[in-house]
């Protein structure tokens, strides 16, 4: 069946134009916003040099301009891509390696700039609008549904953002959908190939992801539930197509079990229990609407716990957060009440998996995973259908009855969608413009920081971690010098700058140069950790 079967013709006015729209967001402005903490790893890892190397080669004591710290930002012709692999697997196999890899020969082609690297994640997110399509058809059979799956996951302002980030979340969210539309098909066709095409794409999603495992999790209680506890045909397909998808997963499983994770203690940092609350509804809000647009601080921070949005009566974000949540619940009952119990099952499954995997730790031990919206991705796309089928199936309810098509039903439905989609135009419409946003986290102040060093005649940064100031120099000028040092070394503060700044400090620099009486330091931008070196 085609759209035009069933629907009204500003409804196809309308989707045609979102997704266009959601197109031209995807690439838009790509090297504005700032080029974040987590971004620069992904440059490392793309030149093929280690975190320990990049750091014992800046920080040594010797004063560095910005071609030093960009010389580990762009692909090296005496790397290979094993070197990649390498850099992760040493110290990061928590990050699989398909995105860096592809990322790396992406690099090798388009180059190293910033509009270049992003531009991977932006081409590769346009793969996920058909791929919604497809996983919306194989669970509703209903082109109406699986149009608005498409349009509201084109113009969500959360897969905007990071299908404009150098790092695998838009690939991830590929790889989800597409696992799930191939799951779905081989279950429909009981073909081998189709058995196959679920193994490739479950191996893809591990490759991608660590939390694809929850959506293997997810997948594997769906067939149970629909094959029955009997070891049918479908379930030991299934069982073999896993088992093979599992199997190409265990070289770097091996790795993953003999190497300490680095740098993952900030998601077990203790928060309050209404901090949590808060950061849940802000999260299910920026499927839809991004409250980032009303506030000129970041959304979330993830080191101290405090961030800008407080919901409360006298916030007016609360109602219009509230009013989503609320709308996204009610899709959710109503897909458990109205739809196929199969398709039901499957978008429950595929929501509930992830949040309750990060949430139950959070709730049990302590920490703020669930806070962290990229990791819930699963469970966002899992909204968008149960909102999708809702809302389609209330439109299509209301345009076959011809006498109430004029009426205030297909009128209220019909604001219910306009209204989600502008919620989202606005939002990436907003977002566009800016320079740094909430999905920056502790970059956020980087345009900020940055623009009081520039104001300086001859200014020299002086940092202990070579990647935070690497990150603060993408929005530097080339007059800018750096001095980095690790503890528990002090520096020696050369002569011959007009500004001395001291950027990101670790405690124990912070406190040796206090300690130092030829100077102090005062504060210039308290949340973007910039001091001034004073005599």
């Amino acid at each position: 069946m085609k759209l035009y079967r069933f629907s009204p013709l500003w409804l196809r006015v309308l989707l045609l134009t979102v997704l266009v729209l959601g197109v031209f967001f995807r690439f838009v402005n790509l090297d504005r916003k700032a080029y974040w903490y987590d971004e620069t790893v992904t440059s490392l890892r793309i030149s093929g040099h280690a975190k320990r190397e990049f750091t014992q080669q800046m920080a040594n004591g010797q004063v560095r301009g910005l071609e030093d710290l960009r010389r580990y930002q762009r692909v090296d012709p005496e790397k290979s891509v094993m070197a990649t692999i390498q850099s992760l697997a040493i110290r990061n196999p928590e990050h699989p390696p398909l995105y860096y890899v592809l990322a790396r020969l992406w690099a090798g082609v388009m180059g190293n700039s910033v509009a270049a690297v992003r531009s991977l994640s932006a081409v590769i997110g346009l793969l996920a609008l058909p791929c919604t399509y497809w996983v919306s058809r194989e669970l509703f059979e209903s082109p109406l549904v699986a149009w608005l799956a498409t349009a509201l996951v084109a113009i969500s302002p959360f897969q905007v953002l990071y299908a404009q980030e150098a790092r695998e979340y838009s690939l991830w969210t590929v790889a989800i959908l597409f696992a799930s539309a191939a799951l779905l098909r081989a279950m429909r066709l009981g073909s081998r190939s189709g058995w196959g095409l679920y193994a490739l794409a479950l191996t893809v999603g591990l490759y991608t992801h660590l939390f694809s495992v929850f959506v293997a999790c997810g997948h594997g209680l769906y067939v149970l539930l629909t094959s029955g506890l009997r070891l049918r045909k479908g379930l030991s397909a299934y069982l073999l197509a896993s088992f093979v998808g599992v199997l190409a997963f265990v070289p770097w499983l091996v790795r993953l079990i003999k190497v300490r994770f680095d740098g993952l203690d900030w998601t077990e940092l203790p928060v309050s229990l209404a901090t949590l609350s808060s950061r849940w509804a802000v999260n299910l809000s920026l499927i839809f609407l991004d409250p980032q647009i009303g506030f000129q601080q970041p959304l979330f921070d993830v080191a101290t716990g405090q961030d800008a949005l407080r919901l409360g009566f006298e916030n007016p974000w609360t109602y219009a957060i509230g009013l989503i949540v609320m709308l996204e619940v009610y899709a959710v009952y109503f897909l458990c009440r109205k739809a196929p119990r199969q398709a039901g099952w499957f978008v429950v499954l595929l929501i509930g998996v992830t949040a309750s995997s990060l949430l139950i730790p959070d709730l049990t031990t302590g920490g703020q995973r669930s806070s962290i919206g990229r990791y819930l991705i699963p469970s966002y796309l899992g909204i968008q259908l149960a909102v999708a089928y809702w809302l389609g199936t209330q439109i299509s309810r209301c345009a076959a009855e011809v006498r109430q098509q004029r009426g205030w039903s297909v009128r209220g439905w019909s604001v219910i969608l306009a209204g989600l989609l502008a919620g989202g135009v606005l939002s990436c419409t907003i977002s566009a413009q800016a320079q740094t946003w909430w999905n920056k986290y502790s970059s956020y102040y980087n345009p900020q920081v940055a623009a009081i060093i520039n104001r300086a005649t001859v200014p020299l940064v002086i940092g202990s971690n070579p990647l935070r100031v690497t990150s603060l120099s993408y929005q530097l000028d080339p007059k800018v010098k750096f001095l980095i040092v690790t503890d528990p070394e002090l520096p020696a503060i050369p002569e011959g700058f007009s500004d001395i700044f001291l950027y990101c400090p670790s405690q124990v620099l912070q406190s040796g140069l206090e300690r130092m009486q030829k100077y102090r330091l005062e504060p210039l931008h308290s949340p973007g950790c910039l001091w001034q070196l004073e005599s």
